[in-house]
């Protein structure tokens, strides 16, 4: 036996086969030619100039305080996306309060991230005057899975897609009265097949299936929502992210803590210059964290001012001195684009 390199065991990383490599696994050398002598956070913001490769590791740095990390973006003949998928805190019983839980927070509500069945859709029906009444009101408002305004109260109307319910985040289209997604837009991405064939992009031959599994004919075939199968319609415009119901992560207030520091500013280091007392001064407030609500040539950007930072959990020291933040890893995956399929 050999000692093999950048495997996907001990739980940490993701990394990707690359077919040309005889055994599996990714490049060794490619991946070596990630690693850079400096600090987490600045390539993290891509401050490359004057950083010093370390293929051999730390022994290779000699700046105090500098540290070999891996996966930086600054050698330009290797992109780190290409080998390794993604990045997650070490040891469940490291965190006081397990930084998975966090993390998990925006997966896909099904085993083994899969896009959700119609029918789960059901649990976002909630009965109101409008969508932007229910889903500013989700304590107070009324169920009504089956779409039938008939369980509704008099005068109110069963509305499809609320961000009501716990798992789903839905965004709202300026151009829909009432508020919301756009009801037909959301049924133009269900399509019969299974989850993983819609999360690798397999659509040829896939039926569309708008009013639900009643559509689909073929055995142990499901009716999938957010898939990228219909040209006209991507799924990013309206549904921002997944999430598994979770009472306790709900209860922590973390959640809604973070929304609170959503701020609108055309880069990070201006927002920086804004801040007084722990709020950027004069900025716009984004708390759905839709950059559509920010004005032209701005981001919206999480943790302004540094605040709520101290309330992520940080997972305990890996090797010698470092240690890896939950929100680090959270912000390794934010990427500029006009969709998440553009991105990826």
């Amino acid at each position: 036996e050999q000692c093999i390199a950048f495997t996907n065991c001990g739980g940490m990383f993701n990394f990707m086969s690359n077919p040309n490599v005889e055994g599996g696994g990714p490049d060794v050398e490619s991946v070596k030619k990630t690693f850079y002598c400096g600090t987490s956070w600045q390539f993290l913001e891509n401050i490359c100039d004057g950083a010093t490769p370390c293929p051999n590791g730390p022994n290779d740095c000699t700046g105090e305080e500098e540290g070999c990390f891996a996966f930086t973006g600054c050698n330009d003949e290797v992109d780190p996306g290409s080998f390794v998928g993604f990045l997650k805190a070490p040891g469940e019983e490291a965190l006081d309060t397990s930084a998975n839980d966090v993390l998990d927070s925006a997966a896909l509500p099904e085993e083994q991230d899969s896009l959700p069945e119609v029918t789960m859709l059901a649990d976002t029906y909630y009965c109101g005057v409008d969508w932007d009444t229910v889903s500013s009101n989700c304590d107070t408002a009324t169920p009504c899975p089956s779409g039938d305004a008939n369980e509704c109260p008099d005068g109110e109307q069963c509305i499809a897609f609320t961000n009501c319910g716990g798992m789903f985040n839905f965004m709202s289209n300026p151009n829909v009265e009432g508020g919301g997604p756009d009801v037909e837009s959301v049924k133009k991405t269900f399509y019969c097949g299974t989850s993983w064939q819609f999360l690798e992009n397999i659509c040829d031959g896939a039926t569309p299936c708008p009013n639900g599994p009643n559509d689909c004919t073929g055995e142990e075939e499901g009716c999938f929502a957010f898939t990228g199968c219909n040209d006209e319609v991507d799924p990013g415009s309206f549904v921002g992210f997944l999430k598994q119901p979770d009472e306790e992560l709900e209860s922590s207030g973390l959640l809604d803590l973070a929304s609170q520091t959503f701020y609108c500013a055309p880069t990070w280091e201006e927002l920086d210059r804004m801040c007084v007392d722990g709020a950027p001064e004069g900025a716009t407030p984004c708390p759905s964290g839709d950059v559509s609500k920010c004005p032209d040539g701005n981001g919206c950007f999480a943790y302004a001012c540094g605040v709520g930072l101290e309330n992520i959990p940080v997972a305990a020291p890996t090797t010698g001195e470092y240690s890896v933040k939950d929100a680090e890893l959270v912000k390794a995956t934010f990427f500029c684009g006009t969709s998440t399929e553009d991105i990826n």
